[in-house]
């Protein structure tokens, strides 16, 4: 067969009803195919089980469809995921001498592209680099939970929380700076208890 999509997965948005769900790329088997259910509003992924969640029907190198043993909730409550995930393996063995398997090469021929589709795939949803980064060799530590990665002087990185991200603000601010000078009521009330103060402090607050 010849392979004419470029995909390997797609997301569809159930109605509350429908159990049929058709997908746009050829695959071999059932057991190429991962389903998975997804929350919308927490992004919770639960892998669904061949046969006790789900049938399929198509393959052999053609498109299908998944049968769904009843239907996902919609609408905008979840996603259903399918996916073509190869194993990274190669079975093709050729006999010496004998005549050149035509179709037992083509097959292997369409392992490798729905190979290369499936890693194309993960790296279309992977974080990049301008092409004109001039960055090699990109390390990053392991997430934390409630951390966010960031950059350091060095060229390295590290994880942070918010709360430690930013300049530090130092008290009092300057009334030049938008602030009141002062870190009371009453003292910023004075401070600001001029014409000249009141008006700096309206004009740097418009701003």
């Amino acid at each position: 067969m010849t392979v004419t999509t470029t995909t390997a997965r797609n997301v569809k948005a159930p109605n509350g009803t429908t159990t049929s769900f058709p997908f746009d790329f050829a695959f071999d088997v059932a057991g190429d195919l991962v389903v998975n259910r997804v929350v919308t509003a927490t992004g919770v992924e639960t892998l669904q089980t061949l046969t006790t969640d789900y049938t399929v029907t198509g393959g052999s190198g053609a498109t299908g469809t998944i049968e769904m043993v009843s239907p996902p909730p919609g609408p905008s409550l979840e996603t259903l995921v399918i996916e073509r995930v190869v194993a990274y393996t190669q079975s093709t063995d050729y006999t010496r001498n004998d005549p050149f398997p035509a179709e037992v090469n083509e097959t292997a021929l369409d392992r490798l592209t729905f190979l290369v589709q499936q890693v194309k795939d993960f790296t279309d949803r992977s974080l990049k680099v301008p092409k004109s980064s001039l960055l090699t060799d990109v390390t990053v530590p392991d997430p934390e939970l409630n951390k966010v990665i960031v950059g350091k002087a060095d060229g390295t990185y590290e994880n942070k929380l918010v709360s430690q991200l930013g300049t530090a603000t130092t008290l009092p601010v300057p009334i030049a700076d938008g602030g009141t000078g002062a870190t009371t009521v009453i003292s910023a009330r004075q401070n600001l208890d001029t014409d000249a103060a009141r008006a700096l402090a309206l004009f740097n607050h418009a701003l």
